[in-house]
């Protein structure tokens, strides 16, 4: 077996407290809070519902969202006007 370099032993403990860093960020991530399908889908609608609320031109098609806006000619009021 070949001997291991301090400097290759420095690089490979750096490494080494790096991942065991990066292992335990995505654990703690993975243990947060999970939504099922149906709590997924109750905050898409409600969200949904308060943009359609807040927002006149909004419509949603196929999962799209689209915002219709007028914009007026020179000396004509558009919606902001």
């Amino acid at each position: 077996m070949s001997e291991i370099s301090p400097e290759d032993l420095r690089t490979l403990l750096l490494e080494n407290a790096d991942l065991a860093e990066r292992l335990e960020r995505a654990e703690a991530r993975a243990q947060g809070p999970v939504l099922t399908p149906e709590e997924a889908a109750e905050l898409v609608l409600r969200l949904l519902e308060r943009l359609n609320s807040q927002l006149q031109g909004l419509t949603i098609c196929d999962g799209e969202l689209r915002l219709n806006v007028a914009l007026g000619e020179n000396g004509t009021k558009g919606l902001a006007g």
